[in-house]
């Protein structure tokens, strides 16, 4: 394998496995310490946060999915009249030429479906049992940090699909 490749794999693992649970823990950690503690633990909170990442995730996926089917889905009509490639034309619709579907509006429905995705998540982290606290005024400044996190990986998310 080339250098590059090898450093890239670490860096992309060293990213997945270690940088963004190091995060996620030390919000986490800095959440309890706000908050004050109420019967959870930092590692409590920690788990909670990542069910709570779910829906984010989810939409980052299908955001990803609508850019794959806006350059691919195009191709649908010319593959299932030529299945095979043999210049056979069952529907009609072989010599459709390729375009991109809605480019114009992909971008808002990226950043939609990855907007939606964010408030998923915090209406979720408000309501996960780790974050029951009792009524000191401080529960939702110990949710600030995790909460940042959130907006931080969503404004990722945002750079990556929308330039």
């Amino acid at each position: 394998l080339a250098p590059t490749f090898l450093l890239y794999l670490g860096g992309l693992a060293g990213l997945s496995l270690i940088m963004l649970p190091g995060l996620f823990l030390g919000a986490s950690y800095l959440s309890t310490r706000l908050s004050g503690t109420g019967g959870a633990t930092t590692r409590q909170r920690w788990t909670g946060s990542a069910y709570a990442l779910v829906p984010l995730a989810a939409t980052a996926w299908m955001a990803l999915a609508m850019g794959f089917l806006s350059s691919g889905g195009a191709y649908l009509a010319s593959v299932v009249s030529d299945p095979l490639g043999r210049g056979w034309d069952l529907f009609g619709t072989a010599s459709i030429q390729w375009r991109p579907l809605f480019p114009v509006a992909l971008p808002y429905l990226q950043a939609s479906a990855i907007l939606v995705g964010l408030a998923w998540s915090l209406a979720i982290l408000g309501r996960r049992p780790e974050w029951s606290l009792p009524a000191n005024g401080r529960q939702w400044l110990g949710l600030a940090p995790v909460a940042a996190l959130f907006l931080g990986v969503t404004a990722a998310f945002l750079w990556l699909f929308l330039g």
